[in-house]
């Protein structure tokens, strides 16, 4: 299943990515089209432990929200 971790700009993103990837992820940087919000960026990342992810997000201060493959 591919998970995909929204933040709020391309510099959040590029953080997520980076602290991920050091974390031991296999995570690809991905622009999204929102009608609602304009752009947006993500992380697209699969096969995670949800509860590590959200722990290296929180202890590098990204905010996030997250959006399996079956809720997009």
């Amino acid at each position: 299943m591919t998970t995909i971790i929204t933040v709020g700009s391309i510099t959040a993103a590029q953080k997520a990515k980076k602290l991920l990837s050091s974390g031991g992820f296999n995570t690809k940087l991905i622009k999204l089209n929102t009608s609602k919000n304009g752009c947006g960026y993500g992380i697209s990342i699969r096969n995670y432990s949800e509860l590590k992810v959200a722990q290296i997000l929180r202890e590098g201060n990204v905010v996030y929200s997250i959006y399996r493959s079956d809720d997009v």
